[in-house]
């Protein structure tokens, strides 16, 4: 980060925006996305489920920085598809998925919740509010204080995990049972591709770092973004190989099961639990923080559209952050929180976010290709590749949902995306009855003038 004479005030370089894309989409219930895809496929078939979601998401890279070429808003994802599919239809994709986003930091909040009751013995919501509470008090300090902070963050949990995992392959190898924790027998082509749509999910938000467009170049952001989704690969390859040398019992749609603290004490032994407690802290501050500064900007958008109160547009100068915005998602988080917590949507929400994200990606894939992002001299052959991805994206999307492993907790996941769809529906409403209530006022006023003349 460093300050500029003909650009913006603070110019965001390739390390920090990495550091925030990795530290945004390396989340706490990541480890619980892991643990789900290797009961699903198990061993190097979670690996390969991981690259897969990898060369989609880098794929995607390559999308969101043509897009953000052309249309280089802080409003991101909302003003691409605005822009390509029309304003509704923009909306109706993105803020479903905007809104999960902000659910699962109500999961993050109750993972470190439920991990501060296991080592002290204090109430979990005491943990998930101290979490939600001092993440956003050091976020709204500004933006470059939160980003530094978040770098140093991310590049410690990245590197500790890493060698984490492969301490346990150094240790299953050295135990003589590594090939019969990686070799397993393939799995069927449904599972497979339901593997591959929760390793989608894995990198979903790496994304929200166009939202601080305004602070770079477009060249820096295109490279941070390809860059970011290769440290990601490597990253969750490297832990899912690791996963897959421990035995862990099924989640059963609960996730009580804390995975990190498994893992820590398969490595070492009881010892480790505080380190690796301070690293899943670690773990749900740069997804929440980096959640923070780049929703916060996005509602400042939407509030600039009228679709929410306008005093949320106000972005302070000496921050850089739309002050009240982030108010306001602290206050969405907390009940987002409170909604985990008190109907147990854990591994729901988890599982709810990963379609909405794929049809959420879908769309980029697709508009893509269309006017005022396709370029003339585009080959027929890319053309047709950016409409495979989009297909197979809404594909993963539904096989996701309709997966056998998570018939139990299928009503969950429905209600889930009901509710973010429906509280959409509602958003895109409201603007349109004001203005009907507003125009009836206004006739009625006159009448009611025209009658006393």
């Amino acid at each position: 980060m460093r300050s500029t004479k003909g650009g913006p005030a603070t110019q965001l370089g390739t390390g920090m925006l990495v550091s925030t894309a990795c530290g945004t989409a390396v989340a706490s219930v990541s480890a619980i996305g892991l643990v789900s895809i290797e009961h699903l496929v198990g061993g190097i078939w979670s690996a390969l489920a991981i690259a897969c979601g990898g060369a989609i998401s880098l794929s995607l890279a390559r999308c969101f920085g043509r897009l953000m070429t052309v249309v280089p808003s802080t409003a991101g994802l909302l003003a691409y598809l605005s822009r390509g599919l029309g304003r509704n239809r923009g909306l109706l994709i993105t803020l479903p998925y905007l809104l999960l986003s902000l659910f699962l930091i109500g999961a993050e909040a109750t993972l470190i919740g439920l991990i501060f009751h296991k080592l002290s013995g204090l109430p979990a919501p005491l943990g998930s509010l101290g979490f939600l509470v001092g993440t956003w008090a050091l976020c709204r300090a500004g933006l470059s204080i939160s980003m530094r902070t978040q770098a140093y963050a991310t590049w410690i949990l990245l590197a500790a995990l890493s060698i984490m995992s492969l301490l346990l392959l150094a240790k299953s190898a050295r135990l003589g049972s590594l090939s019969v924790h990686i070799f397993v027998p393939p799995p069927s082509i449904a599972r497979f591709l339901a593997a591959v749509g929760q390793a989608l999910f894995l990198f979903m938000g790496f994304e929200f770092i166009t939202c601080q467009v305004d602070l770079t170049t477009p060249t820096v952001m295109r490279r941070s973004l390809v860059v970011s989704s290769i440290v990601l690969l490597l990253f969750y390859a490297t832990v899912s190989l690791g996963i897959a040398c421990v035995t862990i019992p099924p989640l059963q749609g609960q996730a009580l099961l804390i995975p990190q603290l498994v893992l820590a004490e398969s490595t070492v032994g009881r010892l480790a639990l505080l380190p690796v407690a301070l690293l899943t802290l670690l773990s749900s501050y740069t997804s929440y923080n980096g959640a923070l500064l780049a929703l916060s900007r996005l509602t400042s958008a939407l509030a600039a559209q009228r679709l929410l109160p306008r005093s949320l547009s106000q972005i302070e100068q000496r921050t850089l952050l739309p002050q009240r915005a982030l108010l306001a998602l602290l206050g969405f988080c907390l009940i987002a929180t409170a909604l985990v917590q008190r109907f147990n949507l854990l591994l729901p929400s988890i599982l709810g976010a990963a379609p909405c994200a794929a049809l959420a990606y879908a769309a980029v894939a697709f508009v893509r290709e269309r006017a005022p992002f396709r370029e003339a001299a585009r080959s027929d052959f890319s053309r047709f590749a950016g409409s495979v991805l989009a297909l197979l994206l809404v594909g993963i999307a539904v096989g996701v949902v309709l997966d056998s492993t998570v018939e139990s907790i299928l009503p969950s996941i429905l209600l889930v995306l009901g509710s973010a769809y429906g509280l959409t529906l509602i958003m895109l409403v409201m603007p349109r009855i004001r203005g009907v209530l507003g125009k009836s006022r206004t006739e009625l006023l006159a009448k009611g003038g025209g009658h006393g003349a």
